[in-house]
């Protein structure tokens, strides 16, 4: 029976992850650097609903693309057994365990607190948090690469 790993091929599963964490990636940069400093400017009164509808709307495009990495990524862990890039694909794993508990431990309790309410001290810790998944999913794209040109 062949996995889907061996039906894609190695190449292939490589591209895959590449794609998924350079939209990752992408996005993250924007949210560091547009989306949640502009959580400052918006009006205190209105901030709630403001801040539903950029949770509904970002959870739409990145819920399925998080999902994605952490099954490619450990497809890849698993496939990449006894193979070169093996030490590479654990890492490249370990980051996205590591932007998954960032995520839901850290950054979801922060917007739950958002939910309630404008709070510069909330939206605050938002952005300095947030640069510990803009470096990770960074560094987990330029693994990825490297596999790529290696």
């Amino acid at each position: 029976m062949n996995t889907l790993a061996e039906l894609v091929g190695t190449t292939h599963l490589l591209l895959f992850q590449l794609v998924v964490a350079a939209a990752m990636t992408g996005i993250i940069w924007i949210v560091q650097l547009l989306v949640y400093p502009q959580f400052l400017n918006v009006d205190a009164r209105g901030f709630s609903r403001y801040h539903q509808r950029h949770m509904f709307g970002i959870g739409l495009i990145v819920a399925p693309l998080m999902i994605l990495e952490l099954a490619l990524s450990g497809l890849a862990v698993w496939y990449f057994q006894q193979h070169p890039l093996q030490n590479l694909m654990v890492c490249a794993g370990a980051i996205t365990i590591a932007l998954w508990l960032t995520t839901f431990l850290v950054h979801v309790p922060l917007h739950r607190r958002l939910d309630n309410g404008w709070s510069e001290q909330s939206i605050q810790r938002l952005i300095s948090t947030n640069w510990v998944r803009t470096i990770l999913w960074t560094t987990r794209l330029g693994l990825l690469c490297w596999a790529i040109l290696i």
